[in-house]
């Protein structure tokens, strides 16, 4: 138990845990797109927004929820993550011409914020993670 009564982050792992294997849950893999609204989480997250405008992530959102839908329909994406997967299709939504309102500064600071969260590398300088770049390059014909 943590102080003052609390539980610890692990503790409550360790329950969530038990009471799923005790009720023989069969809980569905995470999808692309469930990784992809976490990284909509972290764009909104804070006073200082990523992307600033509700309409730019609405729409960059709805592009992103497309792509995702087209790699469930094509088999060689079963090769792939659902993270990298996700990433991917981030990274083409962001090249798009659509998405004029998002900044080279912007796109770079949410790939920093992706690289930093995932443990990957995305940015095209520094050589990133051959899976996204699969991906991506599926995804973008």
């Amino acid at each position: 138990m943590a102080p003052r009564g609390g539980f610890r982050k692990h503790a409550v792992s360790s329950m969530e845990l038990g009471v799923l294997e005790s009720t023989d849950l069969m809980l569905p893999p995470p999808t692309p797109f469930d990784f992809v609204l976490e990284f909509v989480q972290m764009l909104t997250k804070g006073e200082t927004h990523t992307i600033p405008h509700e309409a730019t992530i609405c729409q960059l959102l709805n592009h992103v929820k497309f792509l995702c839908e087209l790699a469930a329909c094509d088999y060689k994406f079963t090769l792939y993550r659902p993270s990298r997967v996700a990433i991917g299709a981030i990274l083409v939504a962001l090249d798009h011409k659509i998405h004029t309102n998002i900044t080279g500064k912007q796109r770079r600071k949410l790939c920093a914020q992706i690289e930093e969260k995932m443990g990957v590398t995305i940015t095209r300088d520094n050589g990133y993670d051959s899976d996204i770049r699969m991906c991506e390059t599926n995804l973008a014909m």
